[in-house]
């Protein structure tokens, strides 16, 4: 960029930019990610082998399975709280904060900050291993094969 002078205008508009470009890919991602998870749903459905080893296998898998492991009717792990929360409405885009209400409304975590800190972290967490998919900033979804 020689020879083009920065003005903050210029800075502020391709910010813009960058920012619309970084969510496009979020969402293309998430649309991929979404796919992936049909079909390996799929391959399941018909019997047919894994043909993956057990470290690639989908986030959303294990937290499925930890789900039925410790659902034992105790105050439940984060993870476990933040999936009850969203199987009320399983199709729902939620928002982060309203995942953090239902989480305080059954008093699985304080009213302290550091209480929100944790869950959004957790949140964050869950949406990289793939057990969450990301609509936008803050803006959450069930994956289809914990939608049940």
């Amino acid at each position: 960029m020689s020879g083009v002078e920065i003005t903050p205008e210029r800075v502020s508009t391709r910010i813009k930019d960058l920012r619309a470009k970084v969510e496009a890919k979020e969402e293309e991602l998430d649309s991929l990610k979404d796919e992936l998870t049909w079909w390996e749903s799929g391959r399941r459905f018909f019997g047919f082998s894994e043909d993956e080893p057990d470290e690639a296998r989908s986030g959303a898998n294990e937290a499925q399975e930890e789900l039925s492991i410790s659902a034992n009717g105790s105050t439940p792990t984060l993870r476990e709280g933040v999936i009850r929360i969203m199987r009320q409405k399983p199709r729902k885009t939620w928002l982060s904060q309203e995942v953090l209400d239902g989480l305080r409304a059954n008093g699985w975590i304080s009213d302290a900050k550091t209480a929100d800190h944790h869950a959004r972290s957790k949140i964050s967490e869950m949406f990289r291993k793939g057990e969450l998919r990301r609509v936008k900033r803050g803006h959450y979804r069930l994956p289809p094969s914990l939608q049940e």
